[in-house]
């Protein structure tokens, strides 16, 4: 077999030949993606991809191979294939050189934040995301600009940083223009905060007013999306069979448009519906439909909120070795993510298995753990709720009235992950 390097050195019209093939190949798998509207057919995802892989390796090709990715991304992050969708993008953002590319760069770093966040790497996200904000200023692209902004405040959500990702938000609205989407998405990341708030009639606010947005902009993809988030809104203020409307809705979308992590976390939603209920099988059910799917994309955010939501199930149903391990893990990954309400509230869970199971003495270690966590968190808005279980369950742990009262009642105080 004959290398490239070895067939141009015996043949001068090979490396002349071999680029116009790979600019025919970018063109046309640019043109084969930009016509299809729907779910990224598996021969046509395959193709760009083996394109892109190797003009990526060749900076002859760019700026077209980052324009063929950025057509592509969207398309790898609604299948769920972040970890192959991101080494691309990482290769993408070093091409770029200089003034002239600061636009693409800004967006091709969004989209590498997006697919860093949905893999667990909080803090490398963030970087993502400042450099992102930094390159569509230097570039005068405001709507830009305002993408990674809002981008940055839902991650600024994800960490349990309201009043940051409110700021954010702040700087992003007064660089929309008012018919733009950035609007629909600033109001889908208020719907966010206020929901983690536990602000119900907020929730519903700002979440029926993206989702009407996108359907008004006929984006099928999130509109599927914000359906899911306005069923978790439903849940919360207590209004189940509209909640359970919006997330079987959701799932026949997402999955007639492919999104197949997106369904997936909407199962999980619907699973806590029946778990909050007390109907394990059904949350079990739903929950099994969720993990395979999440555990294939390494989506380490919602496994962590999944775990919590396992350990609830198991609890309830008595499962207790289950419950422990699965709590124990959720717990790990907000660690990892950096999350200390999300970690706090699985040990909170923890313990009130250990509580359940008459096991006093294990209970204390996580429930302590989970007060240092939260130390800094006092007096922040939605965290009363998980403070007070914590000293509820300290109390329960040091006292001997009513234990038997604890043992094997439903696990119901905790939030839905």
């Amino acid at each position: 077999m004959v290398d490239e390097d070895d067939r141009s050195a015996a043949d001068p019209h090979y490396a002349e030949l071999f680029r116009r093939y790979i600019d025919r190949s970018l063109q046309a798998a640019l043109a084969d993606l930009q016509a299809r509207s729907g779910p990224l057919a598996e021969d046509s995802r395959d193709q760009a991809l083996h394109v892109l892989e190797f003009a990526l390796t060749l900076p002859d090709f760019w700026p077209a191979s980052g324009e063929l990715l950025l057509v592509l991304a969207p398309k790898l992050e609604q299948a769920g294939q972040y970890p192959r969708v991101l080494p691309l993008l990482q290769r993408s953002v070093a091409l770029c050189r200089g003034p002239a590319d600061w636009a693409m760069q800004a967006e091709l770093e969004l989209h590498q934040a997006q697919a860093l966040m949905a893999l667990g790497d909080l803090s490398a996200a963030q970087a993502g995301l400042a450099a992102s904000v930094q390159h569509a200023q230097a570039a005068g692209d405001p709507t830009r600009q305002a993408a990674a902004l809002n981008r940055w405040a839902y991650l600024d959500h994800l960490q349990c940083r309201p009043t940051q990702a409110q700021a954010r938000l702040t700087q992003a609205l007064a660089l929309i223009e008012p018919n733009q989407d950035e609007i629909i998405y600033a109001r889908f990341v208020q719907g966010m905060v206020a929901l983690a708030a536990r602000d119900w009639s907020s929730a519903l606010l700002h979440l029926q007013a993206a989702l009407q947005g996108w359907q008004q902009r006929g984006d099928a993809v999130r509109y599927a999306r914000s359906l899911t988030n306005l069923g978790t809104a439903y849940g919360g203020a207590g209004r189940r069979a509209e909640a359970i409307t919006c997330y079987q809705q959701a799932i026949n979308e997402m999955q007639t448009l492919g999104d197949v992590v997106n369904a997936a976390a909407t199962h999980m939603n619907l699973g806590n519906l029946y778990n909050e209920s007390g109907d394990v099988v059904r949350a079990l059910a739903h929950y099994s439909q969720a993990e395979p799917v999440l555990r294939a994309v390494r989506d380490q955010v919602r496994l962590a909120r999944l775990n919590v939501n396992l350990g609830l199930a198991y609890s309830r149903g008595g499962q207790w070795p289950n419950a422990l391990t699965t709590l124990q893990t959720a717990v790990d990954y907000y660690l990892d993510l950096g999350d200390p309400r999300g970690a706090a509230n699985a040990l909170d869970a923890l313990a009130e298995v250990h509580l359940l199971r008459g096991d006093k003495e294990a209970a204390l270690p996580p429930l302590h753990q989970a007060k240092s966590l939260l130390a800094d968190y006092s007096s922040a808005a939605g965290y009363a709720p998980l403070l007070a279980d914590i000293e509820r369950h300290l109390a329960q742990a040091g006292s001997k009235v009513a234990e038997q009262d604890q043992v094997g009642q439903p696990v119901s105080s905790h939030e839905a992950a």
